[in-house]
């Protein structure tokens, strides 16, 4: 027989392990490549397990599905997507730390997708059309909840409960409605004019809203139970500023980050010096420091304990302020502030900070007392954490630092619950929200008599050796990361109008292609038809997400250039045409 003119190919026989293709989906990055490149269908995706982001994201966001649906322009269905996990959709997508991304498929590549930003357009879209939108309330029930507190966690528990059919009346110490969101975030990072749209659209689900209502001052726990609430949550926030316990903290010209951003969001401008000290490396330091530059201070510089890289303020807004020529400290602690002949602040000593966690990973730092440096400063703001004061509780409720709740969100005295920073210490405002919906979904169990279901979150995937991976391969897939136009640095600095001006359509719909749609990683569904021709392998970006067991036991088979026929000696059933090119 004359096979001169004909193509050799391997094929398997029964003894080859069964399946022989393994794809390890700790390495596998699902780009879902080698199913592309699948010369016979042997691969597809399948749902497995939930997406890292989504399990990173407090709320549980279906980020994957999410950015389908803004992929394909269904903006609607995504929204609803949000509102389901967080209902203070405009609200962070302009505050958000952006957990999800730090896990996302794409994150040590060329940037993960930016999935804040999708959220950010379709929540502003929805805002354009008469939004925000809520879904459908259910029937009333006649159960009536009384919720202290009008934050990020307050706020989202009204939410919930307002949507199960409950009486929600919402409680709130301060004139206005929006806790921190309301006195701690500068207009820059979040508009009033949004977070009143986000704030009245839940109020109006709620059955009553009381403003310049203090638990402990005009009500009581007892007396809300003796107007008729059958459960109340109690969700005050953490707004106490920490403060330093060294010489000179109480010399004029000293504020305390909390309380300077709260004057400055109640209309007070608070006067500040030419050169301006910033204690602290969170959000409520930078924030402040960046108000300064926009009160007019020529010199701010912030002074942090940690390292440039390991700061708590999320890295964009850190390089934000960078960019307005706020200057950062790295690895300094306060020895003392200086104080002038006239009792006011005249600079500040350092020391050096040699480690900031202890032995077990708590807050711990170490100084190198020796070590020190002086800076002149005409004003100094500490923004070195906040703190909860419990002093409005009447000792029936058991507290600690914080109040103490079981998983449920339940305090010591039946019917009360705690939810947010009262209980968990400052957190982030997309943890907040979280921590509201899981009480309102306590109380909603309560109230209905179902008893506690407590649900433990699974673990978050361990990072990826991103270093492991073939960008070569890589590259043909490679999307550039969005970027979101902000204004220019040396405009933005005489503004408190918002920095971040929002994407386009076309580059959202685009920036939420960029999906890996992790989670649906390969599997062989049909390992019997695998031809074993090693592509799959060779093409994948990772070495070691995927490979073929051995021995693959393979035998040659021929295929008929002129018809495109395989065969074999003795062969009985010959393989069907070959459907995909070869792969160059």
């Amino acid at each position: 027989m004359d096979k001169s003119h004909d193509e050799a190919y391997l094929v398997p026989n029964p003894m080859t392990p069964n399946p022989a293709v393994v794809i390890d989906p700790d390495l596998c990055i699902g780009c879902k490549r080698c199913v592309r490149v699948c010369r016979t269908d042997v691969l597809l995706p399948i749902e497995e397990k939930t997406p890292p982001c989504t399990l990173a994201c407090p709320a549980g966001i279906d980020i994957k599905k999410q950015l389908d649906y803004i992929a394909k322009g269904q903006y609607a269905e995504a929204l609803k997507l949000v509102k389901e996990a967080t209902p203070l959709a405009l609200v962070c997508s302009r505050v958000c730390p952006r957990f999800c991304e730090k896990k996302c498929g794409r994150a040590g590549l060329e940037g993960p997708v930016a999935i804040n930003m999708t959220k950010r357009f379709i929540s502003d879209l929805d805002l354009k059309k008469g939004g925000p939108s809520a879904p459908p309330v259910k029937e009333a029930t006649g159960h009536r909840v009384a919720v202290v507190g009008s934050g990020p966690a307050g706020l989202s528990a009204a939410f919930y409960l307002a949507l199960e059919g409950h009486g929600v009346t919402l409680l709130e110490a301060s004139p206005e409605k929006g806790g921190l969101l309301r006195y701690g975030v500068p207009d820059f990072r979040l508009p009033k004019s949004i977070l009143d749209k986000e704030i009245d659209s839940i109020a109006r689900m709620c059955q009553e809203v009381r403003t310049n209502a203090a638990l402990g001052r005009d009500f009581t726990i007892d007396t809300l139970k003796e107007e008729g609430f059958e459960a109340v949550l109690i969700a005050v926030g953490a707004e106490g500023p920490l403060r330093l316990e060294v010489p000179g903290e109480d010399l004029e010209g000293v504020f305390h980050g909390v309380q300077f951003l709260k004057d400055l969001n109640s209309g007070k401008t608070p006067r500040m010096g030419r050169k301006v000290v910033i204690v602290g490396g969170g959000m409520v330091a930078v924030d402040s420091a960046q108000c300064a530059i926009r009160l007019g201070a020529e010199d701010v510089t912030l002074v942090a304990l940690e390292g440039r890289d390991a700061m708590p303020a999320y890295e964009e807004d850190v390089a934000l302020a960078e960019e307005e020529g706020i200057k950062i400290l790295s690895c300094w602690g306060v020895k003392r502030i200086i104080g002038t002949e006239a009792g006011a602040v005249g600079g500040i000593e350092l020391k050096a900070c040699t480690s900031v966690l202890d032995k077990n990973g708590g807050f711990g730092p170490c100084y190198n007392e020796a070590d020190t440096r002086t800076l002149e400063a005409d004003s100094i703001i500490v923004a070195v954490g906040q703190t909860t004061d419990l002093s409005f509780l009447d000792g029936k409720i058991r507290v600690g630092r914080v109040i103490e709740v079981d998983g449920d969100c339940a305090t010591s005295v039946a019917g009360v619950y705690a939810a947010g920073d009262v209980v968990t210490g400052s957190k982030t405002v997309v943890e907040a929200c979280a921590a509201g919906r899981r009480a309102a979904e306590s109380i909603n169990r309560y109230l209905k008599g179902q008893g506690v279901v407590s649900v433990e979150k699974p673990s978050i995937p361990s990072e990826r050796d991103w270093d492991r991976l073939d960008r070569q391969e890589y590259a043909d897939v490679e999307q550039q990361r969005a970027t979101m136009p902000s204004l220019a640095p040396e405009e933005r600095k005489h503004t408190f109008a918002e920095i971040e001006l929002g994407v386009s359509e076309d580059q959202v719909r685009k920036e939420a292609g960029r999906c890996f749609a992790c989670g649906e990683q390969p599997v062989a569904v049909y390992p019997d038809e695998c031809w074993f021709c090693g592509c799959c392998v060779t093409h994948c970006p990772v070495p070691g997400a995927i490979r073929m067991e051995f021995p693959l036991n393979q035998r040659v088979v021929w295929k008929r250039k002129e018809t495109g026929e395989f065969y074999r000696i003795g062969m009985k059933n010959p393989l069907p045409p070959n459907k995909r090119p070869p792969i160059e």
